[in-house]
């Protein structure tokens, strides 16, 4: 089903749906999940096309978000092997 059928069956606009997908994939990150795995999760094509409506509804990429989110903090405590901590 397409957001705007979706969207028709709920009677809601599809921008209030995509917004319902980005505040799942906002708890989704912060559980610790891939930006890549959560675009799929929540029903985007691919973590570009996730990226590119984060951006817009929340004002930075996932990835940032995961970073600078006050709730995260424990995710830093821990960073992925092989990759630099960010400070």
């Amino acid at each position: 089903m397409s957001l705007r059928e979706a969207a028709a069956v709920l009677y809601a606009h599809p921008t209030h749906l995509t917004g319902k997908r980005i505040d799942q994939a906002r708890k989704l990150l912060l559980a610790g999940q891939r930006p890549t795995d959560v675009a799929t999760t929540v029903g985007f094509h691919d973590q570009a096309h996730l990226n590119r409506h984060f951006i817009r509804h929340v004002g930075t990429t996932p990835a940032r978000y995961t970073r600078t989110h006050p709730a995260s903090s424990h995710l830093k405590a821990f960073p992925r092997a092989g990759r630099p901590r960010r400070t």
